[in-house]
Parts: C-alpha cells; sequence; structure tokens
C-alpha cells in the first residue's frame, strides 16, 4: 500500500525551539521525533530556514514566500509550514494570497514540543487531519482550532489566535514586492507629527475595534495625500458607522490588519495605484 505523502517544512520559531530557563532555538523539524502520524501517512521533513519569527524582515518573506511557491503541491496530500507566532499571521496572510488553491496548512506553538501542556503535537495533528479530509477550505492556520489564513489577525495576550468574518478577496497575479509599509496603531494621544513619511510607500493604519481613529487622523491622511503617500485605514467591519470616521479619505473594510499588508506587498504597480484609489473613493 502507498504511503499518503505530507511535507512539513521547518522554519523555527517556538516550535522547533527547546524549553529552559530562556527558550532558545533546537532544530526546526524536531517535531516530528515526536510525533506519530496516523497509519499510512508518511510525513517528510524538509529544514528550509532556522529563525524566530520575530526576526522577520521584507528580504526574509520574500524567501520564504518563493520557497513555498517553488514546492510541487502535485507530489504530496498537503504541506505543513512549521512557524513561530509572533509574525504567524502575517506570513499566512501573504501565503493564502499567494497559494489561495494550495492545500497548505501553516502550525505554531505556543512553548516547546516538550514542554509540558503544549500545544505544538495537537497543532501539527489537527494540520495533518485538514490535509488528510481534502484541505478545500483554504489555507489555514493551526493553533488551537483552525482558522482561515487570510482572516486570522496575531494572537492576543493570551496566546489565543482569533479570525474575523470576513471574504477572501484574491490578489489578481500576485507577487512580491518590498514596499516600504508604515503601520500605525491608535492610541491616546498619538502625536502624528512624529512619523515621518520619508520613503514609505504606503501607510497601513489600523482603527479602533470600532472602527474609529483619532481626530487627528484625518489631517495626517491629508498630509499623506500630499506627499504621494497612500494612507489606509482598515478594519474588520463591514463599515465604519461613527461620525469620527466620517472624514476620512481612505477606509479598508472587511479586512484584517495582516491581509491589508499582505496585499499592499502582492498587488503590482498598475493595480496598487487602482487599489488605493478605489479604497479612497469609497468615501
Amino acid at each position: 500500500m502507498t504511503k499518503q505523502k505530507i511535507l512539513v517544512i521547518g522554519t523555527g520559531g517556538t516550535i522547533g525551539a527547546k524549553a529552559g530557563s530562556t527558550i532558545t532555538a533546537d532544530a526546526p523539524l524536531k517535531i516530528l521525533s515526536l510525533y506519530t502520524p496516523p497509519a499510512g501517512v508518511d510525513l517528510i521533513g524538509r529544514a528550509a530556514f532556522d529563525r524566530f519569527s520575530e526576526h522577520a524582515d521584507l528580504a526574509y518573506l520574500e524567501q520564504l514566500c518563493a520557497y513555498m511557491q517553488g514546492i510541487d503541491y502535485s507530489a504530496y496530500r498537503g504541506v505543513v509550514l512549521l512557524h513561530g507566532s509572533d509574525t504567524l499571521t502575517y506570513t499566512a496572510a501573504l501565503l493564502a494570497h499567494l497559494l489561495p488553491d494550495k492545500p497548505l496548512v501553516l502550525v505554531a506553538a505556543g512553548t516547546p514540543p516538550e514542554a509540558p501542556g503544549s500545544n505544538a503535537l495537537p497543532n501539527l495533528d489537527l494540520a495533518v487531519q485538514y490535509l488528510l479530509s481534502g484541505a478545500k477550505d483554504g489555507v489555514q492556520i493551526a493553533y488551537d482550532g483552525l482558522h482561515p489564513a487570510w482572516a486570522t489577525t496575531e494572537a492576543d495576550c493570551n496566546d489565543r489566535f482569533h479570525h474575523a468574518s470576513v471574504p477572501f478577496v484574491p490578489v489578481q497575479a500576485p507577487a512580491f514586492h518590498r514596499r516600504r509599509i508604515l503601520q500605525i496603531t491608535p492610541h491616546p494621544g498619538i502625536d502624528y507629527g512624529a512619523f515621518d513619511l520619508t520613503g514609505v510607500d504606503a501607510v497601513l493604519h489600523r482603527m479602533y475595534h470600532s472602527a474609529t481613529v483619532p481626530e487627528p487622523a484625518t489631517a495626517f491622511a491629508h498630509r499623506c495625500k500630499e506627499a504621494g503617500v497612500p494612507c489606509l485605514f482598515v478594519t474588520p467591519k463591514p463599515a465604519a458607522a461613527y461620525v469620527t470616521a466620517a472624514h476620512l479619505p481612505g477606509i479598508w473594510t472587511s479586512t484584517t490588519p495582516e491581509s491589508a499588508f499582505a496585499k499592499l506587498l502582492l498587488t503590482n504597480e498598475q493595480d496598487f495605484d487602482t487599489m488605493t484609489l478605489q479604497v479612497n473613493e469609497n468615501r
């Protein structure tokens, strides 16, 4: 009987680390020596990278995306990408748009695999079971449950990931561009004068959970426009209902910050200009 093959790509992170007085890097594929796959399944490991995900930069993300695009997915029942949890949702959003029809699951862990109570092994098993079931729901994250890769936001203070009820809107002919994106998170007393737009290709401004922003954000958006820098306000909400957002020049609704970030990196120059213009015209 021919075994079903699942490719497992190691990139480092907590799932490939070891516990101690501090958590340190160990081996990207160490979890494979601790996991027993279902009968008839062969896990094939490749240690592609070895770094904690908090160190991800655009050069690394471009390398990782190119590596994942170069896989022959037809040779496997599916692919598991072992990844650190800190920037998991950014990589997941990129791959969801680059490889929307591929059987791919990103897996992370809250503590190293051998630590008591670690969710590493259950998360890996969840990914394997999803791939064996046919992987019909697009690229997923396996972390204490399955989460759609394009809709999941970074973990909260309790290390829980959540996904928003947002549609998947594909990028046409996606390709990686190293755009310099300034991402802003609002907070009381924010000083927009502290933001230097020199060399910035786009501003991605998160909104409060009610799809609102501080009052000075409107003037900052106009400053961006004068500088020729697209400024996009992003919210998973289907609409920005508050009057405090009524005069913002560009709101990207029904989108997570991570998915918006991915789209800004993956959209070609012509469509990038069109996309940012359409968002602005929607206001």
